[in-house]
């Protein structure tokens, strides 16, 4: 049995409006992949998606695919991640309540363990459909466009919620994660059009961010991670 890895693009947009800044962050590699947007109106967001990215690819680097559960292991690594986080808050009253949402992709032993924290997004595109894999941590946008129950860091003192999915890929699907500055930017039609009409990764990618931009319902950063399965 063929091993699967990712074939990938990335890219991460300001976007259009109030931010000056992008406080997004992305993690890219033939084994691993991940969107991270730090909480925007708080200070040290992008701080947060930042060292969060880094931190977390760095342990999945280091253990070199040698873990047996995969999921113990990578909600111990977010756990890890959450704590680093609130001490590096503490050490700046300015940076008390800096947060970051996360989620992530690995390839391990021909299955995708994901692991969400937030309103980043993981979808697949398997033949002409697109199945979104994970569930935001945050009320539905009608009742609060900026709520979110759960997140890396900040005031949240305790474990926050994490889920962990697996799905079976089958050579040639697409994953796609992306920061909430897409999926509140496109209807949900737009998106899927876009997604099953691209299957070139990089046009893909681009066209999520180009018609997002476009749009501009909800000005934010926009980042997109997108890997096709290969073996």
């Amino acid at each position: 049995m063929s091993n699967f890895y990712f074939q990938f693009f990335a890219n991460s947009d300001v976007g259009v409006g109030y931010k000056k800044t992008n406080e997004d962050a992305f993690i890219t590699g033939k084994k691993i992949l991940g969107v991270f947007d730090g909480l925007g109106g708080i200070p040290g967001g992008g701080l947060a998606s930042q060292f969060a990215s880094n931190f977390i690819k760095k342990y999945l680097e280091a253990s070199g695919g040698k873990f047996k559960s995969p999921k113990r292991f990578l909600k111990s690594i977010f756990i890890k991640a959450h704590q680093e986080l609130i001490k590096l808050g503490k050490s700046d009253k300015f940076l008390a309540n800096m947060a970051t949402t996360a989620t992530t992709a690995i390839l391990f032993k021909n299955n995708l363990y994901i692991t969400h924290v937030g309103d980043c997004r993981a979808y697949i595109k398997k033949d002409k459909s697109v199945i979104q894999l994970t569930v935001d941590h945050s009320p539905p946008r009608s009742i609060d466009p900026y709520l979110l129950y759960s997140y890396l860091g900040g005031a949240q003192r305790e474990i926050p919620r994490l889920d962990l999915v697996t799905y079976k890929p089958k050579e040639g699907e697409i994953l796609i994660i992306n920061s909430d500055g897409i999926t509140d930017n496109l209807s949900k039609k737009e998106f899927q059009d876009i997604v099953v009409n691209n299957s070139n990764l990089s046009s893909l990618g681009l066209n999520l961010i180009r018609k997002a931009k476009k749009n501009n319902f909800k000005p934010d950063n926009m980042t997109v991670v997108v890997g096709r399965i290969t073996s």
